[in-house]
């Protein structure tokens, strides 16, 4: 009984593990999808300023 307790625990650090890794991949995405949207609206903040 002991070994199947160990190896639910190590089962659930493995989903915890795979599951923070999704989660910080997916921030960096968010983090580069702002980036980029930022990076877009300057762009067009400086077409209109030129544009008569």
């Amino acid at each position: 009984m002991n070994d199947m307790g160990f190896l639910v625990f190590l089962f659930l650090v493995a989903i915890a593990g795979g599951l923070w890794a999704i989660v910080r991949k997916l921030a960096k995405i968010h983090a580069e999808v702002k980036l980029i949207r930022l990076a877009l609206n300057q762009k067009e903040l400086a077409g209109d300023r030129t544009a008569p």
